[in-house]
């Protein structure tokens, strides 16, 4: 149900958006497609936090005070969200005029990093993972011969994002997954909070908005992020520094973004 929802609702955003796709193209290239020197330090950051992330899930629980159950899925779900930050990293690096149609693609490979593990650890089917990577090649060769909206990628992006960040349960069992653990929920919520990230980039740019503005709403969901974590995280135990440096450090790097 997820998936149709979802895709429903991006197809109907490039029905709507279509008509429009000239100006936005020409606002894309009167933006440039040069990366500038600030989204280039960001993206390192969310690389090197992605590539732990995905490496040592571990280690990275570790550094954050969280003692994992033992249950496998911990840390595989925690690899799944490194594996959907490395794919953000590598949308921060791209050509910004060219990023939209390509982040199709970069979903694509970010499931084809995890899925066939995650699915033999949750022993869960692996059907669903396969549609995926199938519909965003499809979408990756349609966006970039011009044949749909540049606001699919943000709404499929978005929408994922925002279901895996406020019904994480829900999302758990469309995937055929057991019921997760107060642990696994931070988690999909982390994974949500790339998935939306990666969308809010998507669709500034698509709305012709500079690259540093869409820079600057990629750390404003992860200040987001780490404001509710400091709030609202009573089920699990952790450190609160690394949390508190991490928001320190994404309200410094939208504000430098939009000065």
């Amino acid at each position: 149900m997820t998936m149709a929802l979802s895709l429903t609702f991006a197809l109907t955003a490039a029905a709507s958006v279509t008509a429009i796709r000239g100006p936005q193209q020409k606002a894309l290239s009167l933006r440039g497609g040069e990366t500038s020197a600030l989204t280039k330090t960001g993206a390192a950051i969310v690389a090197a936090h992605g590539a732990t992330t995905f490496i040592s899930p571990k280690k990275l629980l570790d550094f954050y005070g969280v003692t994992p159950s033992g249950d496998p899925l911990d840390l595989a779900t925690l690899r799944n969200g490194g594996a959907w930050e490395l794919g953000l990293a590598s949308i921060l690096m791209s050509d910004p005029e060219k990023v939209i149609g390509r982040s199709h693609y970069v979903a694509g490979l970010s499931l084809l990093a995890f899925a066939p593990y995650y699915a033999e650890v949750a022993g869960t089917p692996k059907e669903p993972y396969l549609f995926w990577i199938g519909l965003c090649a499809v979408l990756g060769t349609l966006a970039e011969s011009g044949k749909i909206s540049q606001w699919v990628a943000p709404a499929l992006y978005g929408v994922n994002g925002i279901m895996m960040y406020a019904s994480p349960q829900t999302q758990a069992s469309i995937y055929s997954l057991p019921e997760l653990s107060p642990l696994q929920v931070g988690e999909f919520r982390f994974i949500g909070q790339q998935l939306f990230a990666t969308g809010a980039y998507l669709a500034a740019l698509a709305a012709g908005k500079s690259q540093k503005e869409a820079f600057a709403a990629v750390f404003g969901v992860f200040a987001l992020h780490c404001l509710r974590i400091l709030i609202a995280t009573k089920e699990v135990s952790f450190d609160q520094l690394p949390i508190i440096a991490e928001l320190t450090l994404d309200v410094g790097l939208v504000v430098a973004a939009l000065k």
